[in-house]
């Protein structure tokens, strides 16, 4: 009878902690089926190749979360596009892989995926638990980290900090002096690292070609740039003052 009633415990016990999260509802975007989701932000998603999104409202252990999957093109795109929805941080990089756990949301980058779980309720239980869902939704298995340069930053923590950014609407959201250098430079993708104190800041421009990072070198002073690599140069600049508004 003892043993009987061990077993049923245990049982009971693995059953609770392997509860599956109940899902109120689902919906998958792909390409610029995004635009039915988000309206305009779409557009910087797909700057970045965004190919899908599983969005989910789940319940699960007494908490509700709404649960967003994007899959992008590659890790690096995924990190680039969470660097821009990524600002205040509780917690970062604290989980083995790149987070951000703010009041009300965890957000991550495994492998090629983008992940947003947003909790309502902004409880400590409903922080703690959050974690968990990345490990029912998405395999972490064989994780690989994006390729950060070092030159920017060497080890953790890179959220809030470094960003990727893929073209145009990126890059305008990040620097006006990037914006105006690479108004007509055929690039591929620029790691981006601000240093608010000195209003300046490091970049490591990924070019197209040979070709179009010689035409750019000829755009700046040469002290500008720190290090030049094949199709990729290192620079540091000072960001441009915002411009007085004007009154009339």
């Amino acid at each position: 009878m003892k043993i009987f009633l061990f077993l049923s415990t245990l049982i009971i016990s693995l059953h609770v902690s392997a509860q599956e999260p109940e899902i109120r509802r689902e919906r998958v975007f792909t390409g610029e089926g995004l635009y039915g989701f988000m309206n305009g932000a779409a557009d910087l998603f797909l700057e970045y190749g965004f190919k899908s999104l599983v969005n989910r409202d789940i319940i699960y252990k007494g908490e509700s979360f709404t649960v967003d999957i994007y899959e992008m093109p590659s890790r690096e795109d995924a990190f680039g596009i969470y660097s821009m929805h990524v600002f205040r941080c509780q917690h970062a990089d604290s989980l083995g892989y790149i987070d951000c756990i703010s009041p009300y949301q965890l957000q991550a980058v495994v492998n090629n995926s983008y992940i947003s779980i947003v909790f309502p309720s902004g409880s400590s239980k409903a922080q703690q638990i959050a974690s968990e869902l990345i490990t029912l939704y998405i395999s972490a298995e064989h994780l690989s980290m994006p390729a950060i340069p070092g030159e920017l930053k060497s080890s953790p923590p890179f959220s809030g900090i470094v960003k990727y950014l893929k073209g145009p609407i990126s890059v305008s959201s990040a620097s006006r002096d990037l914006t105006a250098l690479l108004k007509n430079v055929d690039y591929q993708g620029v790691w981006f690292q601000a240093d608010s104190q000195t209003k300046s800041y490091r970049a490591v421009i990924l070019f197209s070609s040979s070709d179009e990072q010689e035409k750019f070198k000829q755009t700046i002073p040469e002290s500008d740039i720190l290090h030049a690599d094949k199709d990729s140069l290192f620079i540091r600049r000072n960001e441009k003052e915002n411009e007085p508004s004007r009154l009339f």
